[in-house]
């Protein structure tokens, strides 16, 4: 641990010796059950990140990863996954509601649609099923 402005900064320990190499590179894994979300930040986000990933010999993976995990526990707890199925479900079937509406409507293309430009989203084969079966729920209503 490195005692930095009054906090502790914990650095690995390594004990092999290598090749002289002042700055460590961190290999990928792959094959991981991560997925690439991608994504462009600012640039002094960026710099903290690659300085603080450097400065702790921290993967940069690992310190995005550990502010996204916090920001998600947090935030699952005020709009847990329900609530945001839910708006999307709504926006579905409005959509669908005017959609079928029109003389040449097919309710097997706009079913296609709604779940390619949700795939596309990348949102869970779960969640699309969800969706799919609310709109389907309101065909069968009609």
């Amino acid at each position: 641990m490195i005692p930095v402005n009054g906090m502790m900064i914990v650095r690995k320990q390594t004990t092999k010796k290598k090749a002289m190499q002042i700055f460590k590179k961190k290999a990928t894994k792959k094959g991981s059950e991560n997925q690439f979300i991608g994504g462009f930040i600012p640039p002094e986000l960026s710099y903290y990140i690659n300085l603080y990933s450097l400065a702790t010999e921290m993967p940069k993976n690992t310190v995005i990863t550990n502010c996204l995990r916090n920001w998600f526990d947090e935030i699952s707890e005020e709009v847990p996954a329900e609530v945001l199925i839910e708006l999307l479900t709504k926006d579905a079937v409005r959509e669908f509601k005017k959609a079928r509406s029109r003389k040449d409507f097919d309710y097997k293309k706009f079913e296609t649609q709604v779940k390619v430009e949700l795939q596309q989203r990348k949102l869970s084969p779960d969640h699309i099923k969800e969706i799919l079966k609310a709109i389907q729920n309101e065909k069968n209503q009609k």
